[in-house]
């Protein structure tokens, strides 16, 4: 308890977050930075909010409170469950030898990345058949049902591996799109800056910053409608404010002079 949190170590590696993603036969990378402190923060911005709602109608005031503990274990809340019922789990796979072929990442002939998101295989399996130029798939023994293709698993990904090797991300983009196949994919930070949907939806938002001039920022994620949100501004500089709160502290500007070395 008396220990400093960090969201890398606490909301991250404490949760188990981390050891879903850790792979099987090396280390994964660097975790981004306040991506366990940003979601904690929004918990706490809900409890206080939920508390000055609960003020309103009691009178009265209570003490809010939550940690990068708490939110890295609800944020893996899933898994974490099916501990707590006693679940049993299997070992986590090599790529090679994956349980479900829409679990993996597949690579283009540009060597981008991504993945499916098949919750239906029995409307999206005919989907992926013929996205892939192979409808013969779809009748074949081996995959005609889903005890087949858990049998068959291997299989699959290689055939998909070398379909989807044929073309660039471009092409597999619209034909996975032209069959209403879900999919994602990963995007670099250069698709993040230019994505015309973040963008309709303001997820950017521009700043004029005084050193700098006019920045776009990551807005928040949230919105009501009809009350528009206060303006972003730019991050107080170091020591930007000394003077002023030096004074509302009650100090001469004969004082706040020494104290700043002037």
């Amino acid at each position: 308890a008396g220990r400093p949190a960090y969201d890398t170590i606490v909301f991250w590696a404490r949760s188990a977050l981390e050891a879903s993603l850790f792979p099987v036969d090396g280390w994964p990378g660097s975790i981004p930075a306040g991506t366990g402190d940003h979601p904690s923060g929004m918990a706490l911005f809900g409890a206080i909010m939920t508390a000055l709602f609960a003020r309103e109608r009691s009178g009265h005031g209570y003490k809010v409170g939550s940690s990068l503990l708490a939110n890295g274990a609800w944020t893996n809340s899933c898994i974490i469950e099916a501990k707590l019922v006693n679940a049993k789990f299997r070992p986590k796979p090599r790529r090679e030898e994956a349980y479900n072929f829409s679990g993996v990442y597949y690579l283009t002939r540009d060597k981008r990345t991504f993945k499916f998101a098949i919750v239906d295989p029995i409307k999206d399996w005919p989907k992926i058949c013929r996205s892939i130029e192979k409808p013969e798939m779809f009748t074949d023994e081996r995959f005609a049902t889903d005890q087949a293709r858990a049998e068959n698993v291997q299989l699959i990904i290689r055939i998909l591996d070398e379909a989807f090797a044929k073309h660039d991300l471009d092409y597999w983009q619209q034909t996975l799109q032209d069959h209403d196949i879900p999919f994602g994919i990963i995007s670099t930070y250069d698709d993040v800056v230019a994505d015309e949907q973040m963008r309709a939806n303001d997820i950017f938002i521009e700043i004029d910053d005084p050193v700098f001039g006019k920045l776009r920022s990551v807005n928040s994620p949230f919105h009501i409608d009809g009350e528009p949100k206060v303006s972003p501004k730019a991050a107080p500089r170091l020591g930007e404010h000394t003077s002023e709160v030096l004074a509302e502290l009650g100090y001469s500007e004969g004082e706040i002079a020494t104290i700043k070395g002037e």
